[in-house]
């Protein structure tokens, strides 16, 4: 705390006084603070020179009357560049009549109150942007995303995150607001970073950062949060409501609502893609299944469906254990996968049981039989790996024609795929269950 003598000595050293002629508006005496501020020449010259600059006595150095001490005037912006209260008293002085003036310095009050206006007119529009978030009913992550690359006015959003379903680089086109691509789906945050911005700004590589306006010393808004424990980044370029001015605690309260509505609509895709999938393997499961084939069943021609049984899962389990019997049932979700893309949906339904199903699939053409030797192709590739893990399944394929009864395409494959199960058992000597 300050002593008394250290108050008395920050007023005085803030006291501007400054005594004038009143009717040559010479200044007679002047205070060390005023001297040091408006710094004079050989002479100290009129007081309109001195602290306005200007050649003729202005309202502020004329005495209005008698006694102006219960008066204050706020000047006009002086010399130096502030602003200041100034009142004046009429004295009588042994030499003559004389005017003294006190300045009191508002430069401080000004600059904080324009602060304060500044921060009100943030915060409003930061409210009024959270209460957007809140009012807005977006579809999806994508859309989120995509409208607060609107709000900001920004040609230029990254987001990237390690999250089943959402992993990868998503990148908001220039131009395009509307359209979030993702790319790089197999990319982590940890692969993203570029050999310098890798350190600053986790998932972003050097051409993310040029796009983003880093080369050329545009702002960019950084929002690194979590999601169910898993990390996720993005990135706003050159945020136009937000570029000038703005401070570590505003940027800070930008980011935290940013970060809350993009971790809640990931929590939201996160449990519908829950809902819908394997945790296991990462293919649709049953439900999503059941959803898919009432679907095809109203909306195409024909079908295709393959049904997969994965032989030996139970010696897996039994004898090595069931992380082992759980990379066995991987390694045939990741042969589906490789194989089965474009339209087709590939399903784990339960257990060792897997499904494809190809809309529009035509039997003239030969379709699911490509597709079948494409993928015992690359099954029989990935058998030759050194993890001791060999993964063997029955298949059975079926077509649905024009007018078909999606239940009985499905029995049909489904039989087909046990008697390849009986053939595969006896070549080993099995006896099939």
């Amino acid at each position: 705390m300050s002593t008394p003598n250290e108050i008395n000595a920050h007023l005085s050293n803030q006291l501007l006084v400054y005594v004038t002629d009143p009717a040559t508006f010479e200044i007679l005496w002047e205070s060390p603070p005023f001297a040091a501020r408006f710094r004079a020449g050989p002479e100290r010259g009129p007081c309109h020179q001195r602290l306005f600059g200007l050649d003729q006595p202005c309202a502020y150095c004329l005495p209005f009357s008698e006694d102006m001490g219960s008066n204050p005037v706020e000047s006009a912006l002086a010399q130096d560049g502030g602003r200041y209260e100034l009142s004046q008293s009429i004295i009588n002085d042994p030499g003559g009549r004389r005017r003294v003036c006190v300045m009191h310095d508002l430069s401080e009050h000004t600059h904080l109150l324009n602060d304060a206006v500044g921060q009100i007119s943030f915060y409003k529009q930061l409210f009024s942007f959270q209460n957007s978030l809140i009012a807005g009913r977006f579809a999806d992550l994508a859309e989120l995303l995509s409208f607060i690359a609107d709000y900001f006015k920004s040609e230029a959003l990254l987001f990237s995150a390690d999250l089943p379903g959402l992993d990868g680089v998503w990148r908001l086109a220039p131009n395009a607001r509307s359209s979030l691509k993702r790319e790089g789906v197999k990319e982590t945050l940890a692969n993203l970073c570029g050999p310098t911005l890798g350190s600053i700004l986790p998932g972003v590589s050097e051409e993310d950062g040029a796009t983003l306006g880093l080369a050329t010393d545009r702002p960019v808004l950084t929002c690194m949060s979590e999601a169910d424990s898993e990390p996720f980044c993005i990135l706003i370029g050159d945020p136009k409501w937000v570029s000038a001015g703005l401070d570590d605690n505003d940027a800070s309260a930008i980011a935290g609502i940013i970060s809350m509505a993009v971790g809640n609509a990931i929590l939201q895709e996160r449990i519908a893609w829950n809902s819908e999938h394997d945790i296991l393997t990462g293919l649709y499961n049953r439900t999503k299944f059941r959803l898919a084939t009432q679907k095809i069943s109203a909306d195409c021609e024909t079908v295709g469906v393959l049904f997969f049984d994965v032989n030996d899962l139970k010696k897996y389990n039994d004898e090595i254990g069931h992380s082992a019997g759980d990379k066995l049932l991987q390694k045939m979700a990741e042969s589906l996968t490789a194989v089965f893309t474009e339209d087709s949906l590939s399903f784990r339904l339960g257990g060792d049981e897997f499904a494809v199903l190809v809309p529009n699939a035509r039997s003239g053409e030969g379709d699911l039989e490509r597709l079948s030797q494409a993928w015992q192709s690359h099954l029989d590739t990935m058998n030759r790996r050194p993890d001791n893990i060999t993964c063997v399944a029955a298949i059975g394929l079926a077509y649905g024609e024009r007018g078909f009864s999606i239940s009985a395409v499905l029995e049909l494959a489904d039989a087909r795929m046990y008697e390849d199960k009986k053939r595969k058992k006896a070549l080993k000597g099995e006896r099939p269950r």
